[in-house]
């Protein structure tokens, strides 16, 4: 299965997996309330601090800075990183 998905899709099984569950992260961040804790959990990391250092590797800066950054800033966009659906 994992060579099928990286034959369509160009990338591997868990690089797929990796930004669904970012881009789920993003959503949940802007769209709701919710602890960074609970997000983690929410999208599948059974350690906020390994959910944390996804985050950040993948867009630049933490979930916490994110959520802030969205929340206060004049709507700027996260750093380059995601893989196109």
């Amino acid at each position: 299965m994992s060579k099928l998905i990286h034959k369509n899709m160009g990338h591997s099984f868990t690089d797929v997996l990796r930004t669904l569950k970012m881009n789920r992260a993003m959503d949940y961040l802007l769209n709701t309330p919710m602890k960074i804790s609970e997000i983690s959990t929410a999208v599948g990391y059974d350690s906020v601090d390994h959910f944390s250092r996804t985050f950040r590797r993948t867009y630049g800066m933490s979930p916490q800075q994110y959520k802030q950054m969205r929340t206060t800033g004049p709507g700027a966009e996260p750093a380059a990183g995601q893989i196109q659906e």
